[in-house]
């Protein structure tokens, strides 16, 4: 999760029956009020590209979180299902909205918070 939006790799039956083949993120939700639904990130959508850097997979997310943190504002760029690009630009709010992954591990679910993101 990120600025109010939860990240997932593309489902393989979507990325098939869409031709997705660039890599990309799946925009799964954004929560009501939050920095993300806000600014106009929205479920469907797919990130590519954040600050200019290319987002492929959840690593890559991030990595360029990582060399982005502390930015007031940054640009995403995004594609529709069809395949439309979009530029949006967002403020996140690490504070209220932290970026946090959810990984299930042989113990169970585990949530682990970014404090620097």
């Amino acid at each position: 999760g990120w600025a109010g939006a939860v990240f997932q790799m593309p489902y393989r039956d979507m990325a098939a029956q869409r031709g997705l083949n660039e890599p990309s993120l799946y925009v799964t939700w954004t929560w009501p009020g939050s920095p993300a639904n806000h600014y106009g990130l929205r479920g469907t959508l797919r990130l590519t590209e954040l600050d200019g850097y290319p987002v492929t997979d959840l690593d890559s997310f991030l990595d360029v979180l990582a060399k982005i943190a502390g930015r007031e504002s940054v640009r995403l760029k995004v594609l529709t299902l069809n395949g439309r690009e979009a530029a949006l630009t967002l403020k996140p709010d690490g504070h209220d909205w932290p970026t946090d992954e959810l990984v299930h591990t042989a113990d169970g679910w585990q949530r682990n918070v970014f404090e620097d993101l």
